[in-house]
């Protein structure tokens, strides 16, 4: 699953971007690591190399994700957040925020880039805020489908829907909803039911009825009667 459209590894490997991958270390983690927590001390920025963390928050014994970030996606440890490998070992590229800020006034290019991405990740970051409070699960795991169309419609769009490939297992894709796994079980079987998705392997599900799940996701005001 990718956060963001731009793919930050391949701008990193542009020749004009060699000043600034320079200043990139490489750092390896095992799954199920916690990267970095609200009292880390260091204060990094960090590209995904390789594998798939998650950002979130805990109070109360209660996490609520964030994000899902994978290879190409970009993140900061002064966030205050939690940032832990998922379900295989992560590789980042990391470096300090002071070196990498020094530099980016040598690269506009580059510095337009990664504020794109970053707005993105900041509008994403209260969009999810904002369904944790106010909406259903349901409606919260319509939307992650239709986040991850929007990414991948140009790569696996077929002529009457779009394949996705979250890359994320059923406990994955609850804790990025806020729901049990049971729940997002039983919302798939419906959604399914409803002809808004085909399950076609791990992780990976073909979304025929867009407008229809847009619907479910609460983001049409009016919509016909359910099938």
């Amino acid at each position: 699953m990718r956060f963001s459209e731009i793919d930050l590894l391949a701008e990193l490997e542009r020749p004009e971007h060699a000043v600034l991958r320079e200043l990139f270390h490489a750092r390896s983690l095992p799954a199920g690591a916690l990267l970095y927590s609200p009292d880390s001390h260091e204060n990094l920025v960090f590209v995904i190399r390789s594998g798939v963390v998650r950002v979130f928050l805990s109070c109360e014994r209660k996490e609520f994700t964030l994000a899902i970030l994978g290879p190409g996606d970009i993140y900061a440890t002064h966030s205050g957040t939690y940032v832990e490998a998922m379900d295989q070992p992560v590789e980042l590229l990391v470096t300090p925020v002071n070196e990498v800020s020094r530099r980016l006034v040598d690269v506009p290019e580059f510095t337009k880039t990664m504020v794109r991405v970053l707005g993105q990740m900041l509008s994403n970051s209260f969009e999810t805020i904002r369904s944790l409070a106010f909406q259903s699960s349901s409606e919260r795991l319509a939307q992650l489908l239709l986040a991850q169309s929007r990414a991948e419609r140009l790569s696996h769009g077929e002529a009457n829907g779009v394949e996705i490939r979250l890359g994320l297992t059923m406990q994955q894709v609850a804790d990025a909803v806020g729901a049990s796994r049971q729940t997002v079980s039983t919302l798939i079987t419906e959604f399914a039911r409803q002809g808004l998705l085909e399950k076609r392997g791990r992780g990976v599900f073909f979304l025929p009825d867009l407008d229809g799940l847009r619907c479910a996701a609460g983001l049409v005001e009016f919509c016909p009667t359910e099938k």
